[in-house]
């Protein structure tokens, strides 16, 4: 995974790489599977729990009658596209939101990084940030867009 959203998208489009910024409206995943690879991404690429709930809360950018741009380069965590890939064209109502956006706070708050690191298959990172405590890999190496950790088994 990178923490260049951008990148991160278009991995599976070019060859068979699994990612944690996957839609739910083309595969069968869970809302809490989702929250969990969403929280994931954000604590390895470095997000603050405020820059996740920007990225999980609902934006018009991603409306099909929006000509907006969306900028998938960081540092700034896209908004909305987190929600987007969740739920979609969904239209929650303001309790909706607010409801969805403290169970997105759980869900970072609580994910065991390390632990969900190792349960959704993460083997390698290309982060220009530290890694998050606890992840441990088993090597670093240096590539042109920062360094490459190996967490493979």
């Amino acid at each position: 995974m990178s923490d260049h959203p951008g990148a991160d998208l278009s991995l599976p489009l070019g060859a068979r790489y699994g990612i944690l910024l996957v839609n739910r409206f083309a595969n069968d995943i869970s809302d809490r599977d989702e929250l969990e690879r969403l929280a994931l991404y954000a604590h390895l690429v470095g997000w603050s729990r405020d820059e996740f709930l920007w990225f999980m809360s609902p934006r018009a950018s991603f409306s099909v009658a929006s000509d907006d741009v969306i900028h998938l380069e960081p540092p700034t965590p896209p908004a909305g596209l987190g929600y987007w890939l969740a739920y979609h064209r969904l239209v929650l109502p303001r309790a909706g939101r607010d409801s969805l956006l403290r169970i997105a706070g759980m869900a970072y708050d609580t994910l065991n990084v390390p632990a969900a690191t190792t349960r959704l298959g993460v083997q390698r990172i290309l982060s220009s940030r530290p890694l998050p405590q606890g992840i441990m890999p088993t090597g670093i190496s240096s590539g042109a867009y920062g360094p490459r950790y190996d967490l493979s088994r």
